[in-house]
């Protein structure tokens, strides 16, 4: 394995991109003699970065937790206690919808982290895909209050499936199915909120803090450990992880408001 060529902008005028994307000012700026003295001593040779594995992220991590003298641990224990929390304690509407914020929203994270690999940038298309999300939630909370077709165990297994069906657009011709994908689930969790919020007899607050909390561990947790660490594919399969430990509860729901139809 050859160390890591240090004249970025050498390397790409070779290529048909020439030094639009690269200048010779912000690679000089960038890929500096120090830090890629530092990533070529430590990177493994086994270990590949690319795109739908970023181990070189994970790397920078570690070195900043180092040069601060933080642990992970520190922050990871604690995220740990919340799930386990949720889990067992406050019943199971609340983590039918703790699993759904933290599994959703990771796979929005990684809907738009793709969107950004296959085609280029996320600046110019963030408003029209956050504005496409919002309005899969109201759609889905709109039909999810109206009619109860679709009970929670039904919701879960195509929140399941179209998690899941995420991985197909890391191949190219396939990357067009970002924005439905995005909106798919966008619609499920809506609905799977609405409906379970019909049921439940405690505070609004209970839900739908569990579900700002899942949502907010899952960005956390996908963008900073899973995706670095197990790449896309793991990642991915540890959010289906995730929602498939919900579906528990949420048969016990749909047995239940069976019983009260």
């Amino acid at each position: 394995v050859q160390p890591i060529e240090c004249h970025v902008c050498r390397i790409y005028s070779k290529l048909t991109l020439g030094q639009t994307l690269v200048t010779p000012a912000y690679a000089a700026a960038t890929y500096t003699p120090m830090r890629m003295a530092l990533v070529n001593g430590l990177a493994a040779p086994q270990q590949i970065n690319s795109d739908f594995s970023p181990r070189l992220f994970l790397l920078y991590q570690k070195i900043a937790w180092a040069e601060f003298g933080f642990s992970p641990a520190f922050l990871f224990i604690p995220l740990a206690a919340v799930f386990l929390f949720f889990m067992f304690r406050p019943g199971k509407q609340a983590f039918v919808l703790f699993s759904t914020g933290f599994s959703i929203t990771a796979a929005e994270l990684f809907l738009l982290f793709s969107f950004e690999i296959r085609f280029g940038t996320l600046y110019y298309a963030m408003g029209l895909l956050f504005t496409l999300f919002c309005a899969g939630l109201a759609l889905g909370c709109k039909a999810g209050s109206r009619n109860t077709r679709l009970n929670p165990f039904a919701v879960d297994c195509l929140m399941i499936l179209s998690i899941a069906g995420s991985l197909a657009i890391m191949a190219q011709p396939l990357r067009f199915c970002i924005a439905p994908l995005l909106f798919i689930q966008a619609c499920l969790a809506g609905y799977q909120f609405a409906s379970v919020l019909k049921d439940h007899q405690g505070p609004f607050a209970q839900l739908y803090g569990a579900d700002l909390i899942g949502g907010a561990m899952g960005a956390l947790v996908f963008g900073v450990l899973l995706f670095p660490l197990f790449g896309a594919a793991g990642a991915v399969l540890t959010l289906v992880g995730v929602k498939i430990l919900s579906l528990y509860h949420s048969v016990a729901l749909t047995a239940r408001t069976a019983h009260l139809v």
